[in-house]
């Protein structure tokens, strides 16, 4: 995995660490939001400043605000292979990693949570919850009393059709 950012300085760990990650590239949006570093790098979701203003407008929503607009944006990213990958501390601790399907990003996903691990970012044993917003029965918890994220490294991913 690439870290991606203009520094190339590793984030630290914290209560509400957030990712875009696509292939091999890691972009953080710890200090921001998901949807403002699509606003701020359309070229990156092969959007035009103007095709998001549409979708904002479709919503009637203020731009960059996180309502409709931002969950259509968000799985247009996702259909692109884009994971969203946010650290939530409230009202529980976990990871949620959203992506268009779990079993076609696995790789991905993978690759990021063993980045996360060498980088001290993500534990093992950290919660997690892996979505793919193509199929609503794929959605995959990994509680920390069940072993967290080293089960989910240990086991194959059901088909999620």
């Amino acid at each position: 995995m690439k870290y991606v950012s203009r520094d190339s300085t590793i984030p630290m760990a914290s209560s509400n660490n957030g990712f875009w990650v696509r292939d091999d590239q890691i972009f953080d949006v710890t200090n921001s939001s998901h949807v403002r570093f699509i606003i701020d790098n359309p070229f990156l979701f092969n959007l035009t400043g103007k095709q998001i203003l549409d979708v904002y407008k479709k919503h009637r929503e203020v731009v960059g605000t996180e309502s409709k607009a931002r969950a259509e944006l968000v799985r247009y990213a996702a259909s692109l292979g884009w994971c969203r990958v946010r650290h939530y501390t409230r009202p529980k601790e976990y990871w949620s990693i959203q992506t268009d399907s779990t079993k076609a990003r696995k790789e991905t996903v993978v690759a990021f949570i063993r980045w996360g691990i060498e980088n001290g970012i993500v534990h093992k044993n950290d919660s997690a919850v892996i979505i793919g917003f193509a199929n609503s029965r794929d959605r995959h918890e990994y509680l920390y009393q069940d072993g967290g994220i080293a089960n989910f490294l240990s086991e194959e991913l059901p088909d999620d059709d």
